[in-house]
């Protein structure tokens, strides 16, 4: 019984995990992209 109730946490703690990673890369990938953009712009100019 408790190992169950372990296991499942531990699963659905896995699960948040992931998903908070995958949420803080996007970001950092679209603020890179942001830079790379503004740093093109500036380039240009």
């Amino acid at each position: 019984m408790c190992y169950g109730i372990f296991f499942i946490i531990k699963g659905a703690f896995i699960r948040c995990f992931s998903y908070i990673l995958v949420i803080i890369w996007r970001i950092y990938k679209v603020n890179d992209n942001l830079t790379n953009k503004i740093n093109n712009k500036h380039l240009s100019l």
